[in-house]
């Protein structure tokens, strides 16, 4: 059965019932359909046809989620990315559906979301159950590894497998019925969680600009599992009285980077939720998912336990080697009885040894090591700092930054804030003082989520016995400074 097929099933059993909330927009199962029906029309009029890929250049989610479907009922390949981003990765779109003319693509491929499909009424409704191609290619963007932008090409049945087990939580049937996310429903992880809601009969809030005001939306709605990422969280408590929004809550799912205990035993006091910790990635999905037990002391970099049957977790050597018998090491993963996605234009691991694999291993870059069927990180091979689930290099951050003020040298280097979430310290090299405000101006447009903590500017670096610098003092020298 297909995505869509499943959909239309569960639409003709209630087709009233609120299937999604945005800022702007409260959609029925019947409207949804009525919604694909829309699409579907002039894109078909295009041209747009079973193979065709469509790129999105739109982050309203009730865009996202129909398209996501209409790649199923059609057996397209749907790129969740705007149109240029695609370009750069290498996939020329068939067709991007866009809000406005976009003079910068080519006009006989864009399909122009027009006020009047929505205004004029259906002369009849279609029916999608039994229909449904089941091979829809859906293309994500990933901050990669490696913290370089890549496309990430995930087939349609291998994508239902791994976000049915993303919400498989562990608690009676008619759990995640209320599902709030402030997630950009563009990435993998949130379209996941959104559409596997939806095929369990579900609602879906979906909240973008107005995520400062989620616990007036889970008070409203009843929301009972909210996904987030792990950044909301000192925003929540810092909400006067936000415990008395959050009593219908039954699941809270943290995923994209690490969480400070600290700040989740605060927020346990605020409510009786489960609290989920997620350790994944675009590239192959949520592995890992540790239950957060408050007052309990928690061991450093513990992930939980693997959730997701289909994968077989390996570690490698150095070489990239897997050994059957380790328990630490570079972690690995592959699907041994299914297809494992890919980067678009994939080339093999990178020069850490982070990437997929020629033989069907993905690297995420992390070291680990198992006790039981308990998962730890250890560390990550190469310098990326991971930001509320960005990723990004820091060469790239030194390199921007040296372009910004001439005649700088700069190294930026992870820390942790007071939240326990990863950021940057900064040391530098310069003919003058450069204001922290100034640094972070310049970081804000490319680096989203970074956040600096700290910069210093220094005469000269420590270095290593081999002439590098000597990362370690350096980070141990700023914080003996702060």
């Amino acid at each position: 059965m297909s995505l869509m097929s499943d959909l239309a099933e569960i639409a003709a059993e209630q087709p009233q019932k609120i299937a999604l909330i945005t800022e702007t927009s409260q959609m029925s199962y019947a409207d949804l359909l009525d919604l694909i029906q829309r699409l579907d029309g002039p894109l078909a009029m295009k041209g747009l046809r079973p193979g065709h890929t469509l790129a999105l250049d739109t982050s309203r989610a009730e865009f996202v989620i129909a398209a996501i479907f209409l790649a199923s009922l059609r057996g397209l390949t749907l790129a969740v990315a705007p149109t240029l981003r695609c370009r750069d990765a290498g996939l020329i779109p068939d067709f991007s559906l866009v809000h406005k003319p976009d003079p910068a693509l080519p006009r006989d491929t864009q399909i122009v979301v027009e006020p009047g499909w929505f205004s004029t009424p259906l002369r009849q409704r279609a029916d999608y159950r039994g229909l449904g191609k089941d091979n829809a290619r859906y293309a994500f963007q990933s901050s990669g590894s490696t913290g370089q932008p890549k496309l990430v090409i995930a087939e349609e049945t291998e994508w239902r497998v791994a976000m049915a087990h993303a919400m498989s939580l562990g608690t009676d049937p008619q759990r995640g019925q209320r599902l709030l996310s402030t997630l950009a429903p563009t990435t993998n992880w949130a379209a996941g969680c959104n559409i596997e809601t939806l095929l369990s009969g579900g609602s879906v809030v979906s909240l973008g600009a107005q995520s400062d005001r989620l616990l007036q939306y889970i008070d409203l709605y009843r929301i009972d599992t909210l996904a987030t990422a792990p950044g909301m969280v000192p925003k929540i408590l810092e909400m006067p009285q936000a415990g008395q929004y959050l009593a219908s809550l039954r699941d809270a799912i943290f995923a994209g980077a690490v969480v400070s205990p600290a700040l989740l035993d605060r927020f346990a006091k605020l409510t009786t939720a489960r609290l989920h910790i997620d350790y994944g990635s675009t590239e192959v999905g949520v592995c890992f998912r540790a239950v957060y037990r408050p007052g309990t002391p928690q061991a450093p970099g513990h992930v939980g336990r693997l959730v997701r049957p289909d994968l077989e977790v390996l570690f490698c050597d150095d070489s990239l080697t897997p050994n059957p018998e380790a328990t630490e090491g570079r972690i690995a993963f592959r699907r041994p009885a299914g297809q494992m996605r890919s980067y678009l234009r994939q080339s093999g691991p990178d020069a850490s040894g982070a990437g997929f694999t020629h033989d069907g291993l993905f690297l995420p870059g992390d070291l680990m090591r198992r006790e039981g069927e308990e998962y730890f990180i250890l560390g990550r091979v190469k310098n990326i700092v991971n930001c509320g689930g960005n990723k990004y290099r820091l060469e790239d951050i030194a390199e921007l930054l040296e372009r910004a003020f001439p005649d700088s040298q700069m190294v930026p280097l992870i820390d942790t804030g007071a939240d326990g979430l990863e950021a940057i310290a900064l040391a530098y090299r310069a003919p003058e003082e450069i204001a922290p405000a100034a640094i972070a101006a310049a970081l804000k447009p490319r680096f989203r989520g970074l956040a600096l903590l700290r910069a210093q500017r220094l005469d000269a670096f420590p270095l290593t016995p081999t002439g590098k610098i000597d990362r370690r003092t350096l980070t141990e020298l700023l914080a003996a400074n702060t």
